[in-house]
């Protein structure tokens, strides 16, 4: 097996362990993947348009404000007139989505840790580095 065939193997096997890890911990909030996602990101930006978000999650402006929608309709997410572009909306977690997202965090760290500490020591350094080399090399391949 070549090594481009390895990598594939071995992301899609990281792949369906995320996918489902992702499924166990997302329902925590009773939220669907696509609302978790932005969950997520709204609680690491802070404040960020529809467009911005649509973007961070790689995912087409209608399927994100349908999201935004629904979380909106959740009382999860608040959307106000841009300061800068009265057509665009700036949107911000309300106090029940902030406190979805420290759930997810939390729980999304908390199992990350785990995972950190079973690589044996020695190779912890050179996996994180790997990872970050791995992830640059899919968003410069996508592009």
């Amino acid at each position: 097996m070549k090594d481009s065939e390895r990598i594939r193997e071995y992301l899609r096997q990281i792949e369906r362990a995320l996918d489902q890890l992702d499924q166990d911990k997302a329902t925590c909030c009773d939220t669907t993947m696509a609302q978790c996602h932005a969950l997520v990101e709204l609680g690491r930006l802070e404040k960020v348009s529809v467009n911005g978000l649509s973007e961070v999650l790689n995912l087409d402006k209608s399927t994100t404000s349908r999201t935004i929608q629904q979380l909106y309709e959740q009382n999860r997410v608040e959307r106000t007139p841009s300061s800068e572009d009265r057509r665009q909306l700036d949107l911000t977690l309300t106090e029940t989505g902030l406190n979805d997202y420290r759930k997810i965090e939390s729980a999304m760290n908390s199992f990350f840790e785990k995972v950190y500490n079973e690589i044996p020591e020695p190779s912890r350094e050179q996996v994180v580095l790997a990872m970050e080399v791995l992830s640059k090399a899919i968003n410069a391949a996508r592009k």
